[in-house]
């Protein structure tokens, strides 16, 4: 692990930062600025400037993004969504992790296309009500 990834890990970890407003702005910049040099974080970055919305009248941000998301929970539940966010790598990392955080199975999540976007239709199925005919 580089000495950047080192850096982010620990301040991501650090929780006491976010009680104290001057340890957080800081805390804050020092990631945007590791985010901005990561070389890890390239391949993401040119898949967000490759994959930003163009109708900006009918999303939050003038540059957003939608990302697909799949999972499955413990009950066999499944959905597929889409969620619109900002165009960075920071809001789809965060986005990242929090779907990791709270997976109850397997989980998956990825960069749509506008196509892709203007196509999409939502999904949900109940794999285990299916099974028991209820």
């Amino acid at each position: 692990m580089n000495t950047l990834n080192q850096i982010k890990a620990l301040l991501r970890c650090e929780r006491q930062y976010h009680d104290t407003p001057v340890l957080y702005n800081e805390a804050s910049r020092l990631l945007r600025m590791a985010e901005k040099h990561d070389n890890s974080n390239i391949t993401l970055r040119e898949a967000i400037e490759e994959r930003k919305l163009e109708n900006p009248s009918s999303l939050p941000s003038k540059y957003s993004i939608a990302v697909h998301i799949w999972g499955r929970d413990c009950d066999q539940m499944e959905a597929s969504y889409v969620q619109i966010m900002p165009a960075t790598v920071q809001h789809y990392l965060k986005a990242e992790r929090e779907m990791y955080d709270n997976a109850e199975g397997p989980c998956s999540m990825h960069i749509m296309t506008e196509q892709e976007y203007i196509k999409f239709e939502p999904y949900r199925r109940d794999h285990r009500a299916e099974q028991y005919n209820y």
